[in-house]
């Protein structure tokens, strides 16, 4: 599996996918939605999944002795990965926003705070449901479920920004509301790390059925 993760850095995933998370500097425009710019890296996906269709990785990969679930767990390693690389990405940016430039949210009233990433983590748990499982029915079309998932991250982007009129104590930096925030964060990694889960064996039970 460690050799399988290393020929993904190495051979799979491209410099398209660090392109487009540099668009995360978008977090910057007042007028941007923040919540948008934490899908820029599953655009990149599109790219990097295409070309790798194209030069017929999953059959080259099938002609190692390799189990199918290393090849599925590898292609998961590519997603989870490249929103980690978001993740990471825009953390500096939330916390230069929050504490610097826009301290009282951006001219849509929204703060990049721990709650804002608990919203992120769910809905790239949703965008991981979505995609996986509909993706590893044929291991050949991209743009249908990756477009769906992002359509689906989309909706639940609205679904924050509602949530948060609603409810102004999420969209808070002070102290006030912070356990709440952190209380949400940490049920949303543990709803990310479970779901992500599922759509994995999911996507696993799809891709025995693949003739390669």
């Amino acid at each position: 599996m460690k050799n399988l993760i290393y020929k993904e850095l190495k051979l799979t995933i491209s410099p398209v996918l660090y392109l487009f998370t540099a668009l995360t500097l978008f977090m910057f425009i007042p007028s941007f939605p923040p919540i948008s710019n934490m899908a820029y890296s599953l655009i990149g996906l599109i790219t990097i999944l295409n070309v790798a269709i194209g030069e017929r990785d999953f059959e080259f990969t099938a002609l190692l002795p390799v189990p199918r679930r290393y090849i599925v767990a590898s292609k998961c390693f590519d997603l989870i990965y490249s929103q980690f690389i978001q993740l990471l990405t825009s953390i500096p940016c939330s916390i230069l926003l929050v504490c610097v430039i826009a301290p009282n949210g951006n001219a849509l009233g929204q703060n990049t705070n721990i709650f804002f990433f608990g919203m992120v983590f769910i809905n790239y748990a949703i965008f991981n449901l979505i995609f996986l499982p509909w993706f590893f029915k044929t291991a050949e079309k991209v743009n249908k479920p990756l477009l769906t998932g992002l359509g689906a991250f989309l909706v639940m982007s609205i679904l924050y920004t509602v949530i948060i009129k609603i409810f102004p104590i999420l969209n808070g930096i002070s102290a006030t509301g912070a356990k709440l925030r952190v209380i949400i964060l940490i049920i949303a990694i543990a709803i990310y790390l479970g779901i992500t889960y599922l759509a994995y064996r999911l996507a696993l039970n799809n891709f025995k059925k693949v003739s390669l």
